[in-house]
């Protein structure tokens, strides 16, 4: 379950259901949108109730790094990670084992460029290439050369250089700089690619550099800079696209398709978007997760109708979405949470454009939920304030709201005017924090001034 981007010279990828791949900076403005099930409070809106529209976080509007997990989300914002939903193996926040609907800080995870979020396990990429990871490890998911479960602080992986993450339902893939690819973790469906000790990371012969991953529940996929995907592990239901339904231990090619620049991997199915635009699904499609119009798995890719220009790509256990060059966000497949974000809990075997969410920079699916950073062309105060209660905002997020205000239902203006130099701190240098309540009294009457 994961999302895209890149921060260090990779094609900008998505994949989910336990994995990630790159990570992006977010747009100027990028606030964080979830939808589907919540039983876990893995959607972060302060509540347990499923949602089948998207529901903005409370946590600020610069959304970096992004990924959903089994039933769990991690955020970075203005350099700082949140995390939310079930806590069972401390995957969230070290400590405790109590779920959190409410976004919770994460210490020691300065610079952070991108997560990844397998079903109980957590990984973390820093800027200078380092990897972190905590939560469950019974079989070794995070890495750290040993089986103690579970990892309750964010623990160093031996790996430098790494570039991208991602995170199965019990395993771990991990890109360098220099295309290798390493692997650990659950290795029972072959899903590693290789065989070895599984509590440290294993080189993954791939015949060629790497430059994108995913990983499924129990299958992983790799994008090699030629332009083929490999795909290995389970194959229950032909979700390694080559025409069997044969478990592959190695790296292997997916048949039928070349110039990939984008990879996806679901709980049991797989997508891909090739340079034209289009995207090509395979595997399990019992809720029509492949978005061909009918719910027969397929073994062999095929093209999905009426999407275009996409650009990334994200699966989760049972339903897919995509994203295009403008940031418009398709979904489809199963809906029974409302995971597909379109109003309703109607599963749909076809992509439908999710209305209300736009420019789209980054996209993931955990098992049942999705999360997406959002750039809107409007806000209003419901962007800044939490649902109850007071919230501390950070100076920047705040003018970038008011740079983009929109109409909305506000409180009567008092009766003097204020400007932005009210905001600022003596001297004008730097942030400070404010409470939104003042802040709202600020933007209602915004005056003039020099």
């Amino acid at each position: 379950m994961n999302s895209p981007s890149f921060t260090r010279s990779l094609f900008a990828v998505v994949s989910i259901t336990a994995s990630l791949v790159v990570a992006t900076p977010a747009s100027a403005a990028s606030r964080v949108l979830t939808a589907g099930h919540n039983v876990f409070g893995q959607l972060g809106d302060r509540t347990r109730a499923n949602r089948s529209v998207p529901t903005h976080v409370a946590i600020g509007n610069t959304a970096g790094a992004l990924s959903a997990g089994g039933v769990h989300s991690l955020v970075e914002v203005n350099d700082i990670a949140f995390g939310w939903g079930n806590n069972g193996y401390q995957q969230v926040l070290p400590g405790t084992v109590t779920s959190y609907p409410i976004p919770q800080v994460i210490t020691g995870l300065p610079q952070l460029t991108a997560t990844a979020s397998g079903q109980f396990h957590s990984l973390a990429l820093f800027s200078d290439g380092t990897l972190k990871a905590w939560g469950a490890n019974q079989v070794g998911q995070c890495g750290i050369g040993n089986f103690t479960t579970p990892v309750t602080t964010p623990t160093a992986v031996n790996l430098t250089d790494v570039v991208a993450i991602a995170a199965g339902l019990q395993h771990s893939l991990a890109l360098r700089s220099d295309g290798s690819l390493y692997a650990w973790g659950l290795n029972d469906c072959g899903q590693l690619g290789t065989s070895g000790v599984n509590s440290s990371p294993l080189l993954v012969n791939t015949g060629g550099p790497i430059i994108a991953i995913a990983a499924g529940n129990f299958h992983s996929l790799a994008l090699r800079a030629d332009g083929i995907c490999l795909a290995w592990g389970l194959n229950n239901f032909g979700q390694l696209g080559d025409g069997t339904t044969m478990q592959r231990n190695t790296p292997g090619p997916v048949a039928l398709i070349s110039n990939v620049v984008a990879i996806a991997a679901g709980g049991s199915h797989s997508m891909a978007a090739v340079a034209n635009g289009t995207v090509r699904t395979w595997g399990y499609n019992n809720a029509g997760q492949l978005g061909d119009g009918t719910t027969n798995n397929r073994s062999f890719p095929v093209t999905v109708p009426a999407l275009s220009s996409i650009t990334m790509l994200a699966a989760g256990s049972k339903h897919s979405a995509a994203v295009n060059s403008q940031g418009d966000l398709f979904t489809w497949g199963n809906n029974d949470y409302g995971q597909l974000a379109n109003g309703t809990t109607a599963s749909s075997n076809s992509p439908m454009l999710v209305t209300g969410v736009s420019r789209v920079s980054h996209v993931d699916a955990g098992s049942f939920h999705t999360i997406v950073a959002s750039s809107p062309t409007d806000y209003c105060a419901a962007d800044i304030a939490p649902l109850e209660g007071d919230l501390i905002v950070n100076v920047s997020d705040l003018l970038i709201v008011i740079a983009n205000w929109g109409p909305c239902t506000l409180p009567p203006p008092p009766p003097t005017a204020y400007c932005a130099g009210d905001l600022a701190p003596p001297g004008g240098g730097g942030d400070q924090q404010v409470d939104v309540q003042d802040l709202l009294a600020v933007i209602t009457a915004w005056g003039t001034c020099e």
